[in-house]
């Protein structure tokens, strides 16, 4: 560990864009805002935390009052190279960790420092540890969760915006690697999975027109009418007929 510190930022604090010949690690233990890391922008809450490797350039900027741990350190071990990680998923062990090391800051007690340095070891060894047994498929994790989201809750509202933060993108940037990963945008993968919930239940169900229109998710019928047309070539009663018909 070459360095570490707790910092409490102003309203509207911006740190800008800076690198460092060294890891660095940033827990955001409060607050929220975006931060530009490389290329890419991401969503600032409370627990996220992000492992940004060497001469990797970074931005941040904070909304409102913020409380942030920062580590940097270096890995000789060549076979212990981390990969660039932003996680805004809760993971309690990480938060007990961060929690231990701001005991040891406030308190101060007998070689505190070198149990600060074994709290983060900690840390690190996880993520390195998750990084390197994980299979190569499970690369994106947030965004498997957040299609394992949509696939339980396509039927109700869905707040895209919400999701993205959670998964610790920006709304644009979520989009493009969710249709990168899935094929199609999120709307539109909710939309798909909404049509195949309809025709099921258009077949297998007696429910009227606008019960289905409701279940599937559309909050109004001609909405949902003139969707369905639009992909399939038949509206909604002429499918349940049609389908009916050749059984």
């Amino acid at each position: 560990m070459n360095y570490f510190s707790i910092r409490h930022y102003d309203f509207k604090r911006k740190i800008a864009s800076h690198q460092h010949d060294i890891y660095e690690f940033v827990y955001y233990i409060s607050g929220s805002g975006e931060a530009k890391i490389g290329d890419a922008v991401f969503s600032i809450k409370e627990d996220c935390y992000t492992l940004i490797p060497p001469h990797v350039r970074h931005e941040e900027n904070h909304f409102g009052y913020s409380t942030v741990l920062i580590i940097g350190f270096e890995i000789n071990d060549k076979e212990l190279q981390p990969e660039f990680l932003f996680s805004a998923l809760q993971n309690q062990t990480m938060r007990n960790l961060v929690h231990s090391i701001r005991m040891e800051t406030r308190s101060k007690p007998l070689f505190y420092e070198k149990m600060i340095a074994l709290y983060a070891s900690e840390a690190l060894t996880l993520i390195v540890r998750n990084q390197m047994s994980r299979p190569v498929k499970n690369k994106n994790a947030s965004i498997s969760f957040a299609r394992a989201y949509i696939d339980e809750y396509y039927m109700t509202e869905i707040n895209l915006k919400e999701i993205a933060s959670n998964a610790g993108y920006c709304p644009d940037r979520f989009r493009n690697i969710f249709k990168k990963e899935v094929g199609i945008s999120p709307k539109k993968y909710i939309l798909q999975k909404r049509l195949e919930l309809a025709e099921k239940m258009l077949v297998q169900t007696n429910n009227s027109m606008e019960d289905i229109c409701f279940s599937v998710g559309f909050q109004y019928y001609s909405h949902f009418s003139l969707f369905f047309k639009e992909k399939t070539g038949l509206s909604p009663l002429e499918y349940r007929e049609k389908n009916l018909s050749e059984r």
